[in-house]
């Protein structure tokens, strides 16, 4: 029985493991699509142990968000994702990013159907990433998601854009090397209009030599310099 225990341990660690590994080479073909189906198989070895079903939902959510090649893709994904965000906040209530991934996903989801959906579950939203920081303070995307709600969500119905800036200089302060941040505060300066500002954010992305996440912080140079390039083109930055 104790060896049996044992094996078990051992299959579910080994097969998380491979995930995790895969995980951190997401940007190679398949490798997160793989990391995922080994997660599956880690859950199978114990499916009562907690801990592994926000890495799931996090996965379907990049590849939501990032990897989908049309809407019933993403619908798929999003739809697969959202059903293991239930299980981790039911079975892992002490884990931060289990809250955390699970008010993204349905966020996500909330978007895809429209802005009213959204704005009808915005208090569970924003309830699932209180949650999260109450659990950690200092989970910065649990931070980044709080400054996204509170910057998309109208002010008649609680959202203020000079509470979202200052969870992004939070974020910043806690996390100087994260590239994220400057994304999204770029992104959110320029869904205000507000160019050089974001111009500014984005250069400062550039200039990180040691991101916090590599892999990111490859991803988010892209993106970045995309932004950048888009700018100059339309004449809002020089």
């Amino acid at each position: 029985m104790a060896l049996d225990l044992l094996e078990t341990q051992f299959r579910r660690t080994y097969f998380e493991k491979l995930g995790d590994k895969l995980y951190a080479s997401r940007e190679l073909p398949k490798h997160l699509s793989l990391s995922t189906e080994n997660y599956k198989k880690a859950i199978l070895q114990s499916p009562g142990t907690p801990g592994i079903h926000w890495k799931i939902v996090r996965n379907y959510w990049i590849l939501a968000t990032k990897h989908a090649v049309d809407a019933e893709e993403r619908r798929s994904y999003l739809k697969e994702g959202i059903k293991f965000g239930a299980i981790a906040i039911e079975t892992d209530q002490t884990n931060s990013n289990a809250f955390l991934w699970h008010a993204l996903i349905n966020g996500e989801r909330a978007l895809q159907q429209g802005v009213m959906k959204a704005i009808y579950i915005r208090n569970e939203l924003k309830k699932w990433l209180e949650i999260a920081l109450d659990l950690d303070p200092n989970n910065v995307n649990a931070i980044l998601g709080l400054a996204g709600w509170y910057f998309y969500v109208p002010e008649f119905l609680g959202g203020n854009k000079t509470v979202t800036f200052r969870l992004i200089d939070k974020a910043a302060k806690l996390k100087p090397n994260y590239t994220a941040i400057y994304l999204e505060k770029a992104r959110f300066l320029i869904a205000g209009k507000k160019y050089k500002s974001a111009a500014i954010a984005l250069r400062k992305l550039l200039q990180i030599k040691k991101p916090e996440l590599p892999n990111d912080g490859k991803e988010n140079r892209i993106k970045a310099k995309e932004l950048l390039k888009q700018l100059e083109k339309e004449g809002k930055i020089m």
